[in-house]
């Protein structure tokens, strides 16, 4: 489950990482930058897009800002950009209330990392506080991530539209 960006805002986050050059950091791609709601794993396509449409929301803002690291920052595995808003915390527990609690930080991954370096605890330190900036969510996306040796391929399956009140 994922929110796709707008294309100024993929552009500000993959200009702060794309010059990033560590020896087993891999980058994502600019065209892969999404915000990541909750994995699904494989589970039955039908069956989750069913039980989405029942979510009703209205569209919302989000704000987009920090660089942070999964697990944490002594031992880096994947490097994130926040997304900040109230009412995306009211739609993963929307998402939880039909699938089961998953504890889920919205997120937007930037880079999945097989060694720490000083480089990275610097780069964070260096952008922690970093602003991107702000966007209207008007709808979420049931994507597929298939991986590869190159990395993810991701489709989108289908679109759920919020309600446009704004």
């Amino acid at each position: 489950m994922a929110i796709d960006l707008d294309e100024n805002i993929k552009d500000k986050i993959f200009s702060l990482y794309s010059n990033l050059d560590i020896k087993g950091a891999k980058l994502v791609e600019k065209e892969n930058l999404h915000i990541t709601l909750r994995f699904f794993g494989d589970s039955n396509e039908i069956e989750i897009i069913k039980k989405l449409k029942r979510i009703k929301m209205n569209a919302f803002e989000i704000e987009i800002h920090d660089i942070g690291a999964f697990p944490n920052e002594r031992f880096i595995r994947v490097l994130w950009v926040g997304v900040h808003s109230k009412e995306i915390y009211e739609l993963i527990e929307k998402i939880n209330n039909i699938f089961g609690k998953e504890r889920f930080e919205p997120h937007i991954t930037i880079a999945r990392i097989k060694t720490s370096s000083h480089l990275l605890s610097e780069f964070i330190k260096k952008n922690k506080n970093v602003e991107i900036g702000k966007m209207v969510v008007r709808k979420i996306v049931l994507k597929k991530s298939t991986l590869t040796p190159t990395g993810p391929i991701y489709e989108n399956i289908e679109e759920f539209e919020l309600n446009d009140n704004r």
